[in-house]
């Protein structure tokens, strides 16, 4: 069963949930999602920065994702406000965030 694809906002914030970041997600119009405070590993999905996100705030602090930050997140042309704190995210940093 995946989330609702009405789903706009989702705020799960400092809780023991962990894994990967779940792909049914992707078939959400999330403008919000805050997932900060739990154990989630691995990457950044490449979804969250589809052409088509209405994507405004991703709070992803306190997590144990790894990886390079994804040039897809360049595509996010609503976002206000990215929080990767406390992250070992390594490369280099999209040159859209100037």
């Amino acid at each position: 069963m995946g989330a609702p694809s009405s789903l706009e906002t989702l705020v799960m914030t400092n809780n023991c949930f962990g894994g990967g970041i779940a792909s049914c997600l992707q078939n959400c119009s999330l403008e919000t999602i805050d997932l900060a405070g739990n154990s989630f590993t691995g990457g950044l999905p490449l979804w969250i920065g589809s052409d088509e996100s209405p994507l405004a705030v991703l709070q992803l602090r306190s997590n144990f994702l790894t990886g390079h930050i994804p040039q897809q997140l360049c595509n996010l042309s609503q976002l206000h406000i990215l929080d990767f704190a406390h992250k070992n995210f390594s490369g280099t940093i999209p040159k859209c965030f100037k």
